[in-house]
């Protein structure tokens, strides 16, 4: 299935004190304000348009997660208190559709092209040697650290540069692990430099 993800996140930043915390009672804080404000203006637009259906409910989610990078609980029970859906159901569709997070992402979001072409020229080895050189757990998509989120994508359009990785924004093309190991030292380098400059920023 094709990962609908847009790597555009606008997630709110996070201090270093909130990266202590743990669960999503938690993290409500941190996404409390203004993003409760977008989300239910994202809602309350997306009725209006479309009225209230299943439909409605994919979209709605779709949205929140382009704007918030995941869907965490309290954007479920706004969904679920505005549709008037039982939040059961809403997680029912979050859990089923692949596209859908429920997890916060790490800062650098990584997608693996698995299109055939890149298929055919090793991007499974590639995803592969990423979850190890990043110590990602089986069933984890995240590292511990929470810098990286890797994911396997059907296409990324750019056959010609099989394989493909992208991370973020930018298109990384004919990677191998020499090249793969460059690019996830450069990145955190650059969250490094941050850190050091007390300008460190989760997602």
């Amino acid at each position: 299935m094709v990962l609908l993800k847009d790597t555009t996140i606008g997630v709110a930043n996070r201090t270093t004190e909130d990266i202590g915390t743990e669960g999503d009672e938690d993290l409500q804080q941190v996404f409390r304000g203004s993003d409760v404000e977008s989300i239910e203006e994202i809602i309350d637009n997306v009725i209006e348009s479309n009225g209230r259906s299943r439909k409605t409910l994919i979209l709605i989610l779709q949205k929140i997660q382009n704007r918030l990078g995941y869907l965490p609980r309290w954007s479920l029970e706004l969904v679920s208190n505005n549709l008037k859906v039982p939040l059961s159901n809403i997680y029912g569709v979050a859990t089923f559709y692949h596209q859908f997070s429920m997890e916060l992402p790490g800062e650098y979001v990584i997608q693996v092209c698995m299109g055939t072409a890149c298929h055919i020229k090793g991007n499974s080895e590639n995803y592969n040697f990423i979850l190890n050189l990043l110590n990602i757990n089986p069933g984890e998509n995240t590292s511990r650290d929470r810098l990286f989120t890797v994911f396997k994508v059907r296409c990324l359009g750019c056959c010609s540069l099989a394989p493909v990785i992208k991370v973020n924004d930018e298109i990384y093309g004919e990677v191998d692990f020499k090249k793969i190991r460059k690019i996830v030292s450069k990145y955190r380098a650059t969250a490094r430099g941050r850190k050091d400059n007390g300008m460190e920023v989760y997602r």
